[in-house]
């Protein structure tokens, strides 16, 4: 057998090893009401929505759950006036409070920038991280979801490349380096310079942004390559075709050309004053809206003119999240952010020699199982904080 097929059946077996049960979503459903339930208790109307891998599809067997938190009163655009992230605050901690209540354990809410409250399910014994208000992940993850469905490919591709990257610590957030959704993002681009995937050039959101809508009218109208239809029927045709993906992967970014283009589903390669462009565009469009929001949030609160530093402030923190002066920017579909930029100058080359690694593991053709090419490496310090040791940590159990 052909070294290049033996590693692509190899890859296959190692994708339907670990993939979750067929009934996987049905019991995050489960989970999703009983958590809801238990959130009733100190809540206006809890409303709880999953994001990240099991949102998308794109996850393995015992894959962490991310959830997004809102209410009733809930306004994405408040963020950053002192009184409601207070209230939103102590919604959190009887939150937390009730989740003991509902008889989930481990629990812990972490006060950060982005406040968290981590948990197990004692029923699934599935890890849960719940935060207010992740609208963009919410919608990125739909997207992806719909990504996903195109053909079986796909998934098998992605599950191929974010083992990869974990291993090698191209996926290590809490090293500096990029997170699973910005490599799957720099994944699925390689998906539309070959022709698999279309590009996304319709987006119809008022900052010139990425909607479901316009995601699901650009996939009735696409059709991938016949050469692709073998896949669904032949290990053999699967196995060749994801031994392809892969090694176009890492002939992609090993080339890629990081100082003048960007990772892009709305424009492949976009140069950085071209991505530039459009984010300032949606930073106006967001300053807008966003103004209008803390007006109108500051009268029916009492709480008089609103607070020009205050508001500054908030602002400054979304233009932090869309610079383009990083070693690498992949822009977030959804609004723009800049989810490359958590990969720091002094990991931005060993990160990118490791898809120099992978193009050439792929095309010496010795490497013939998923457990080599899988093979982990720990080179990076973790440069993040240990959470235990933490005093924003508050333990509810």
């Amino acid at each position: 057998m052909r070294p290049a097929r033996a590693l692509g059946l190899s890859l296959l077996a190692h994708y339907r090893e670990r993939q979750p049960a067929d009934n996987h979503f049905e019991v995050l459903a489960e989970l999703q009401q009983r958590v809801k339930e238990a959130a009733a208790q100190g809540s206006n109307k809890p409303h709880f929505q999953f994001f990240g891998s099991n949102k998308s599809g794109f996850c393995s067997k015992g894959a962490d759950a991310d959830m997004s938190f809102t209410f009733r009163s809930y306004d994405p655009l408040l963020h950053g006036v002192p009184r409601f992230d207070e209230q939103n605050s102590k919604k959190m901690v009887r939150l937390s409070r009730a989740l003991v209540e509902g008889g989930f354990s481990q629990v812990k809410y972490v006060e950060a920038r982005i406040p968290v409250i981590s948990f197990v399910d004692a029923v699934t014994d599935i890890q849960v991280d719940v935060t207010i208000g992740n609208i963009g992940g919410v919608q990125n993850s739909a997207i992806l979801r719909m990504i996903r469905d195109v053909h079986p490919v796909i998934p098998l591709y992605i599950h191929c490349v974010k083992e990869w990257a974990k291993a090698k610590e191209v996926i290590a957030p809490e090293k500096s380096c990029f997170n699973s959704f910005t490599v799957t993002t720099m994944a699925l681009m390689v998906l539309q310079e070959l022709g698999v995937l279309p590009v996304f050039t319709i987006a119809s959101g008022q900052g010139g942004e990425l909607t479901e809508g316009d995601v699901k009218t650009t996939l009735e109208a696409w059709k991938v390559p016949a050469v692709y239809d073998g896949c669904k029927s032949s290990d053999d045709t699967m196995a060749d075709a994801i031994h392809f993906l892969l090694s176009k992967f890492a002939e992609y970014y090993a080339a890629f050309d990081t100082k003048n283009g960007t990772v892009s589903l709305l424009l492949p390669r976009r140069l950085r004053p071209m991505y530039g462009e459009s984010a300032e565009y949606y930073m106006r469009v967001l300053a807008d809206s966003k103004r209008e929001a803390w007006e109108r949030f500051h009268k029916e609160q009492g709480l008089g003119a609103v607070n020009p530093a205050e508001f500054e402030a908030s602002m400054k923190s979304e233009r932090i999240q869309r610079t383009v002066e990083s070693p690498v920017v992949v822009e977030d579909f959804v609004n723009f952010v800049n989810c490359g930029r958590r990969l720091t100058a002094a990991r931005a080359q060993p990160v990118f020699d490791e898809f120099k690694n992978l193009k050439e593991t792929m095309a010496g053709g010795t490497v013939v199982t998923a457990a080599d090419l899988f093979k982990r490496q720990n080179r990076f310090r973790n440069t993040h904080l240990n959470d235990s040791a933490s005093r924003r940590v508050r333990s509810f159990d």
